[in-house]
């Protein structure tokens, strides 16, 4: 199968005009990784699976793409974090797919380390099914009839890898790069390293001809060069004050939590995320005396901001899942 055309004909082109014909970018919420559909006569491929509870909705999502989820011949995870593996063990029991993942992420689900996938020390849920196929850094896979370049991407997942494919100066770059922003950094159960790791990836990637980016979540990046130099930036001031490392994380893990437990009472949501050593590790890092008090703090921001909103004594929220 030759290089894919660019072509209007194609209704989804009308969406995402600037991707080849046969890939699919399913936009997400933030509690869901976007998917990815590459279509060809292999058959289709998945790229990244949503949360597990979301499974459902995520079939429905493929089908509207129209592709049958048994069709799925390939599942690939960019890492092994809850949002992009949860609809794993249904699509494969489904379609009977192998999942292709990279070393790292390999050797920690083979091994169940929760604690690295940040399952246990987030609180979040996942069934870990072993891969089937490595993906390593500087090899190529054909999907779709396409060629695409395995890039190691650590940083926000010292795991992480992203699929670079050439001819279309095409990046499906996970949660390296999201839209003038970047996944959190995990230094608790990583350490400082990741820090280091996320600016040399931003580094790599700002080497590559890249006119579209796809990201973990969020829309299609299409300014790459802008936003790259807006997250080193990001990073620069991560690296300057630490605290602002600290708030980017919990911020958007207890956000993950709202969208996961919603609708839900604030002293139930306290006594829930309190569960996991998330908020007790970066307390002091983001200058609070304790856990209760970062949650506190955060859950009366969110409802300041109009991101969560507390009614008839539940916190809910309108960002997209």
């Amino acid at each position: 199968m030759g290089v894919p055309r660019f072509s209007i004909s194609n209704p989804h082109s009308s969406i995402f005009p600037m991707l080849p014909d046969n890939i699919r970018f399913i936009q997400r919420g933030w509690l869901n990784a976007n998917s990815i559909l590459i279509l060809g006569d292999d058959g289709p491929v998945i790229i990244d699976t949503g949360y597990v509870t979301q499974i459902e909705e995520t079939l429905a999502l493929i089908r509207q793409e129209g592709v049958d989820p048994t069709d799925i011949r390939l599942i690939v995870n960019t890492h092994g974090h809850s949002d992009h593996i949860g609809g794993n063990p249904r699509l494969k029991a489904l379609s009977g797919a192998p999942i292709a993942m990279s070393e790292m992420t390999a050797v920690w689900v083979g091994a169940n380390d929760r604690h690295s996938l940040w399952l246990d020390y987030l609180g979040q849920d996942a069934d870990l099914i072993p891969a089937d196929q490595i993906l390593h850094e500087g090899e190529t896979i054909m999907l779709g009839g396409l060629p695409f370049e395995i890039l190691a991407t650590p940083g926000h997942a010292p795991d992480g890898i992203s699929l670079y494919q050439s001819d279309h100066k095409l990046l499906i770059c996970a949660d390296a790069m999201w839209d003038n922003d970047v996944g959190i950094l995990n230094t608790a159960v990583h350490g400082e390293r990741v820090l280091d790791d996320a600016e040399q990836t931003i580094a790599k990637l700002s080497q590559l001809d890249v006119d579209v980016a796809l990201p973990g979540h969020g829309g299609m990046i299409t300014n790459v060069a802008e936003n790259l130099q807006a997250i080193q930036r990001r990073l620069d001031r991560f690296r300057r004050e630490p605290a602002q490392l600290g708030w980017h994380l919990v911020r958007r893990s207890m956000m993950f939590n709202v969208l996961r437990f919603q609708p839900i009472a604030r002293e139930d949501f306290m006594v829930r995320s309190l569960s996991s050593p998330c908020l007790h590790d970066y307390a002091p890092i983001c200058g609070m005396s304790n856990g209760r008090s970062l949650l506190s703090a955060l859950v009366d921001e969110f409802i300041a901001r109009d991101l969560v909103q507390e009614r008839d004594g539940l916190l809910t929220t309108h960002l997209p899942m």
